[in-house]
């Protein structure tokens, strides 16, 4: 097969892994020859992707995709989270994504309580349809890219406006690792520590999220750890064949 053959065979593969637009895997293949068709992440970076999926993964409600997530794009030192539009609820509302990944993932702090969210999450920056997320004291970095009608200034305006007329804390500005979190994190030392244990785990599959729609016929599907492992419980029709072998066989390969 000719150098061009293989490069276009590789993409393919690749995308059917991550979701990621032809051009840019390609384009991505080419600039870093010597990296894995899917390169990995470690450390502070792997606990960040993980903990994104994890709470991501959280609700049940229905989405184009499972999670909400189209997709996601591997770039050298960040990933880019491509979210759906829109949720729909049980009672058939829609619910802008936009508005439950910034309920889900920013922390904040009830009086008395614990911190809720991401601790040491931060929002970096935003540019357009791309909310930038990293962690208080190292430069892991995730992007969550959501669709044309999302704004993430407002977005994330109203959720300061709710927690704080509840007399609550947002958390996601603090220069540094807040009192709270600190304190938080000493009274749950295991919790912090299972994850970070899992991290690779959850990094793995984010990178790999497309799976759940290109190898599997699931409509709904919930993402979890408890400490020893890390869970997805998907639901399909009874009447369509689930397609579970091709999932697990893609998810075991050694790409």
């Amino acid at each position: 097969m000719s150098a061009s053959g293989q490069l276009g065979k590789r993409t393919r593969t690749r995308i059917k892994y991550t979701g990621e637009p032809f051009q840019y895997a390609k384009q991505s293949l080419q600039q870093r020859r010597n990296l894995p068709l899917l390169p990995d992440s470690n450390g502070d970076q792997a606990f960040l992707e993980a903990r994104v999926l994890a709470e991501l993964g959280r609700g049940s409600e229905w989405s184009a995709h499972p999670l909400g997530i189209a997709g996601v794009m591997i770039a050298p030192s960040s990933l880019v989270v491509l979210l759906d539009g829109y949720f729909v609820t049980s009672s058939a509302r829609l619910y802008p994504i936009s508005e439950y990944t910034a309920a889900c993932l920013l922390p904040w702090y009830e009086d008395g309580v614990e911190v809720h969210g991401i601790g040491r999450l931060r929002v970096k920056g935003i540019k357009g349809c791309d909310l930038r997320l990293g962690l208080a004291g190292n430069d892991a970095s995730v992007v969550l890219r959501s669709k044309d009608e999302a704004s993430w200034v407002a977005t994330i305006r109203h959720r300061r406006a709710d927690l704080e007329s509840d007399g609550h804390v947002p958390l996601w500005d603090k220069k540094g690792v807040s009192k709270h979190e600190k304190v938080d994190e000493g009274t749950y030392p295991l919790v912090d520590q299972g994850w970070r244990d899992l991290a690779w785990l959850g990094s793995f599959l984010l990178r790999r999220i497309a799976l759940l729609h290109t190898t599997s016929n699931a409509y709904s599907t919930r993402s979890w750890n408890n400490g020893i492992d890390w869970i997805f419980e998907i639901d399909f029709y009874p009447s369509v064949h689930p397609n579970h072998d091709e999932f697990i066989k893609a998810l075991k390969d050694d790409t």
